[in-house]
């Protein structure tokens, strides 16, 4: 499909009646001419679509839906595009030439027109990593830019299958045999990509790509330089390459980019200060005093650290959790998302959201700690997500099963091997363990979803404590808006604002603080949901008010159906729980699913009954 005609199609959608061909010329841009021709040459692709579009003498243009079903898959053409955009960019990486786009088509079993805008959809990719997609009349296409850059995206589009097969395995022994010598820490996932990057190193050795002068390092790491060292040289010996002085220093940065820091002497004084603003900046914006937790401070150093480097070499460290931190750790999301504002502003550094996911499991643990009830129980927590994923998980085994930090011993995979259990009642692990243990083993998620919870409350055998209607006296019934109908994410801000807006300094403020949220990062949270909320500024009165869509919108994403918007008061006693309410609930599919299809007020304090 033409994207002229995509365009067309974004238009339509947004109208309740039949436009002239002149009102859809003047917003597409596009001449009457070219419209009425790429209307009467896309027939066929309404027809496969779902759709026809009507232009009628007078009347005018408007979209029919005619099978919605494959409509909705149109919708979702654009990740499909996105996942044959990272295909095409593996395949013109490992073949380092140019190659026409009729022969790319071929080996793909797609059309020409429809290669284009693959390649397309490849060339934003390829700019994030500062890489061009070069075209040469008679020659074809190829990317331009350097090998470090390179193989950074490499490992962005391809799949880690290449990991898994011998050559994968070997560099995993070899890699576990120095870490372990040198007595270096990272992530159990941390380890997994790093092995998957020197798979790409060897690869792109083998195809005769090696890193110049790009790699000379501006400073000496003795640590990192020493692993780096032993580790070339296990690798030329297994291998029977040889690997270039500068990929040493490839290797360095992935070990800056993944180390584990364990203690503060670790920690350079500008990461310090970085965290103090971060943690000054939450207190002026969010009104929450953070600035005199130690423990919060210093685990944020120890991962902004690492982070930097991974952020500064383009290294991709996407979080498999990342919908459900954004849906079930609400507060603690946000206050990510003031850190990466203060590191954007401080290092020039843009967070993705992947990163600022990892961030938000630190804030998550300074939100959820509190006094605890100490049982006669022993219990490893194995996790390999990283420090921040292990410490939450262990707060929230505290604060929800009445343990404490003598309780619970934290491990990853890679130690679990090798220590004695002896003692412990339990192994509460987030990653399949492939080999005994000894003792029994609970499965759960690593945010500790409604599913973990019950598993764990059998095998403890203790009662769900009782949360109390956190809504009570804040949601109101004429706060929930059912049947209404926007064409796009800005209508429906608009409205929010000018219905809470009279809690705020004005409607104007309210849309801006919105939509400042908003540029930082999305607040769709995944099951047709999305919680937008004002970004630096407090309401004269607490206010939750739920908007029940008659149909869906697309937020940035994805499509939504439930809009939350919630703004609390400084003083707010009831936020934690109220946050955490909502966070049950847009977790819940089939409550959300009742909810659409009911969308009144007693279902929805019935559907968050039935969450807490």
């Amino acid at each position: 499909m033409k994207d002229a005609l995509r365009e067309v199609i974004a238009v339509l959608e947004q109208k309740t009646r039949p436009i002239s061909f002149q009102e859809l010329a003047n917003e597409t841009g596009f001449s009457v001419r070219y419209l009425r021709q790429l209307l009467e040459e896309s027939r066929a692709d309404g027809e496969a679509n779902g759709f026809c579009i009507e232009a009628e003498f007078r009347r005018g243009c408007q979209i029919i839906v005619t099978d919605r079903a494959l409509y909705d898959k149109m919708g979702r053409m654009d990740d499909e595009a996105v996942e044959q955009a990272k295909k095409v960019l593996c395949f013109l990486l490992d073949s380092g030439d140019y190659m026409r786009i009729e022969d790319l088509a071929d080996r793909f079993y797609t059309s020409r027109a429809t290669m284009d805008r693959i390649v397309r959809v490849g060339r934003r990719i390829a700019e994030r990593f500062e890489l061009e997609i070069m075209s040469r009349q008679r020659y074809g296409i190829r990317i331009q830019g350097n090998e470090r850059n390179k193989r950074v995206c490499y490992a962005y589009c391809c799949n880690h299958r290449e990991a898994e097969k011998e050559q994968g395995q070997r560099v995993q022994e070899i890699l576990y045999q120095v870490l372990r010598e040198y007595r270096y820490e990272v992530s159990d996932r941390s380890f997994h990509n790093l092995v998957y990057h020197i798979v790409i190193l060897l690869k792109r050795l083998q195809s005769g790509e090696k890193i110049g002068d790009e790699m000379r390092l501006n400073q000496y790491y003795a640590q990192q330089s020493e692993i780096a060292t032993e580790l070339v040289k296990r690798l030329e010996r297994e291998f029977d390459v040889q690997i270039p002085e500068y990929e040493t220093g490839y290797l360095i940065l992935h070990l800056l980019g993944k180390q584990a820091l364990s203690t503060a002497d670790e920690i350079e004084p500008y990461v310090y200060e970085l965290v103090g603003d971060i943690l000054q900046r939450i207190y002026e914006v969010r009104g929450l005093d953070m600035r005199r937790n130690w423990d919060l401070y210093v685990s944020l150093c120890l991962h902004i650290q690492p982070m930097l480097y991974r952020i500064r070499c383009h290294f991709v460290q996407e979080n498999p959790l990342f919908y459900k931190i954004k849906r079930e750790m609400i507060e603690a999301y946000n206050l990510a998302v003031i850190a990466a504002e203060v590191i954007a502003q401080k290092r020039g550094s843009v967070i993705g959201e992947q990163e600022i996911s990892y961030l938000a499991l630190h804030f998550a643990l300074a939100l959820t700690q509190e006094e605890t009830v100490q049982p006669d129980m022993r219990i490893l927590v194995v996790c390999g997500s990283g420090r921040g994923t292990s410490r939450l998980l262990q707060y929230k085994l505290m604060t929800q099963f009445g343990l404490t930090e003598d309780n619970i011993t934290l491990s990853s995979l890679i130690q679990l091997s090798a220590m004695d259990v002896t003692g412990y009642s339990c192994v509460v692990s987030t990653v399949g363990i492939p080999f005994p243990v000894g003792i029994p083993v609970i499965m759960i998620s690593p945010v500790m979803d409604e599913e973990s919870g019950a598993r764990l409350e059998v095998f403890l055998r203790k009662k769900q404590d009782d949360r109390g209607r956190a809504w009570d006296g804040i949601l109101r019934e004429e706060w929930l808006y059912s049947g209404l109908e926007y064409k796009n994410r800005k209508e429906i801000l608009h409205f929010l604002s000018e219905q809470a807006g009279e809690f705020f300094e004005s409607e104007d403020t309210l849309f801006d603080a919105l939509m400042k949220r908003e540029a930082l990062s999305a607040t769709e949270v995944g099951n047709q949901c999305c919680m937008p909320h004002p970004f630096g500024i407090f309401p004269s009165r607490s206010v939750v008010m739920i908007m029940i869509l008659k149909k869906p919108v697309r937020w940035y994403r994805e499509k939504v159906r439930v809009v939350i918007f919630g703004s609390f008061t400084r003083e707010e006693e009831k936020r934690e729980l109220l946050l955490d309410s909502l966070a049950r609930l847009v977790s819940a599919k089939a409550s959300i699913q009742n909810l659409i299809e009911e969308p009144t007020f007693s279902r929805l304090t019935a559907c968050m009954e039935k969450q807490r």
